[in-house]
């Protein structure tokens, strides 16, 4: 499908309306403890919609492509710089 131009990436589809985009908050501490996190600055963004952490994921926050042991978002200590 897609030598032919049959299939159909992300980037075809139309945004819905009313659609909104996520900019995900990351990192910029290697092996680093979660004290406390602020939305307050993003909160002041224009368009500005809404904040959500792990406390929001419904059921599991756990990901992996064979083993589940990787947050979706960090809990309480982030490993590496850039991770969500």
């Amino acid at each position: 499908m897609q030598v032919t131009g049959e299939a159909e990436y992300v980037d075809d589809i139309a945004m819905p309306l009313h659609g909104l985009h996520a900019g995900l908050v990351l990192s910029t501490r290697p092996h680093a403890r979660i004290v406390s996190i602020d939305s307050s600055e993003a909160e002041k963004q224009p368009g500005f919609e809404g904040f959500f952490s792990a406390k929001d994921v419904p059921g599991a926050n756990d990901i992996g492509a064979a083993v589940h042991d990787e947050e979706v978002f960090a809990t309480k200590t982030v490993t590496c710089v850039g991770q969500v």
